[in-house]
């Protein structure tokens, strides 16, 4: 079984840490055959069989830095100037 925690397929178009546009995202669980091929040819991130609130959802094929959706957004709002509370 693997285990996404969003439905959406939305995917991010940059890497937050470098800017390389090939990003794949991180499938977590018991993969199937067809998954492990996917991951064979770089579709597709295997990130194990735990998964929690911090788990990354997506991986930058160049750097290796691995986000969620949360993660990238809190980083722009700091960048803007925007302050929490």
């Amino acid at each position: 079984m693997v285990i996404g925690r969003r439905s959406s397929n939305e995917r991010p178009t940059r890497c937050p840490k470098c800017g390389e546009a090939e990003i794949v995202r991180i499938a977590y669980g018991l993969p199937s055959p067809e998954l492990v091929e996917e991951a064979q040819r770089g579709e597709v991130a295997l990130g194990g069989c735990c998964i929690d609130d911090d788990s990354p959802e997506f991986r930058c094929k160049q750097c290796g830095h691995e986000w969620s959706r949360a993660r990238a957004w809190d980083v722009s709002r700091r960048e803007d100037g925007a302050t929490e509370g």
